[in-house]
């Protein structure tokens, strides 16, 4: 009986995480699950030929972004961009049909590709999920890995490592590396030698390049409630950070108890080496308000401490990275006091200095669906 709920709360979460992770953006339906999505675009004047030095590689942001495009099969299409920090140049990649459920992928400038999640039958939205390469030179795309259930976000922590939230039925919606040159996965719960399911919810990690760590966020299976499916009884929310081989810090760990539909952590980006800042909010009530709170590790005690919105002039950013503790961060706004439009931005917090990188566009439901930082 407890495999058979744990197997459906891994159905029911990695719904869930298709219609939270991405609150903006629909669900797509397929017209005609046999016609075959057309063929990827990249255009001509940017393909590139030459692989990038490791050493050469500018930090920038990747963002997968949605669009429509009624000759699609799902009457959608997919652009990766690539946001370089330091030129604050943004430059399109490449257009894809969406054919997943959950679009997520990451540009590796070290290699000139896309790893992405798409369906293993084209419009089958029901069949599962798998991984796939876009070569940006050939502009050909190929299955990397179909035998797990879904890869919903997708990391770049090195040329050779991707780190993703997967779904299988051994272990729902966890952290999970994958080595690009062995093809091996490596799970969070065996890299810690622990013998309980990581549940993560409509969580992502982020990755922060300058530490080599992560933060995640989960639910311990192995704790489960027995009034848990009802939402009645609270549950332990751990936050943890978490080095670039899976292996928690044991110094490093905050735990929350509330039940699930209260306010919970949802993500977390590390200023310093013993600071963290984490946004909260209900994730089963889009107008919940958002919280953000300061999680500080000190020898002695942990002390978690509500502080304002980054940005001054919102009251809810999403996705948020920093690199340079705390005094730029990269975010994705919902809109602000200012009149500035929805999008991804930067934004200076010594110098108040806010720069739109990518806009949405109401003229074709252009939107934000996830990015990370990659160094």
């Amino acid at each position: 009986m407890k495999k058979f709920l744990t197997i459906l709360l891994a159905l029911v979460l990695a719904f869930a995480l298709c219609a939270c992770g991405n609150e903006i953006e629909e669900s797509p339906e397929p017209e005609n699950p046999a016609e075959t999505p057309s063929e990827p675009e990249v255009p001509e004047e940017e393909k590139t030929t030459e692989e990038i030095p490791e050493s050469e590689i500018s930090p920038y942001l990747s963002i997968t972004y949605m669009q429509d495009n009624p000759e699609t099969i799902s009457e959608r299409e997919i652009v990766f961009y690539t946001y370089d920090i330091n030129s604050k140049v943004l430059k399109e990649e490449c257009i894809i049909p969406c054919d997943s459920a959950y679009a997520s992928g990451v540009v590796s400038k070290y290699d000139n590709v896309i790893y992405y999640s798409s369906n293993i039958e084209p419009g089958n939205y029901f069949g599962g999920n798998c991984l796939w390469i876009y070569d940006l030179e050939t502009g050909k795309a190929s299955i990397l890995n179909d035998e797990n259930h879904e890869y919903n976000d997708i990391l770049l922590l090195d040329e050779n490592t991707l780190l993703t939230m997967m779904v299988t039925f051994e272990h729902p919606i966890m952290p999970v590396i994958l080595d690009l040159e062995t093809k091996e996965f490596t799970y969070m719960a065996d890299a810690n030698n622990e013998p309980f399911i990581y549940t993560s919810g409509p969580t992502q990690p982020i990755y922060n390049y300058k530490t080599g760590m992560f933060t995640c966020i989960y639910w311990n299976e192995d704790e489960e409630r027995g009034d848990y499916s009802s939402f009645e009884g609270s549950i332990d929310h751990y936050l943890t950070l978490v080095s670039s081989d899976l292996v928690k810090n044991p110094d490093k760990i905050f735990t929350h108890n509330a039940r699930i539909d209260e306010m919970n952590m949802i993500s977390a980006v590390q200023i310093s080496e013993n600071e963290l800042l984490v946004t909260m909010k209900n994730v089963f009530y889009y107008d919940a308000p958002w919280e953000y709170y300061s999680v500080i590790f000190e020898e002695n005690e942990t002390t978690f401490t509500k502080v304002a919105c980054p940005y001054p002039h919102a009251d809810v950013v999403a996705n948020l990275y920093t690199i340079d503790e705390g005094k730029t961060f990269y975010f994705y706004l919902y809109g602000d006091k200012l009149g500035n439009l929805p999008g991804i931005y930067s934004y200076n917090t010594e110098t108040n200095e806010l720069i739109p990188i990518l806009l949405n566009n109401p003229e074709n439901n252009g939107h934000y669906v996830n990015f990370s930082l990659v160094g």
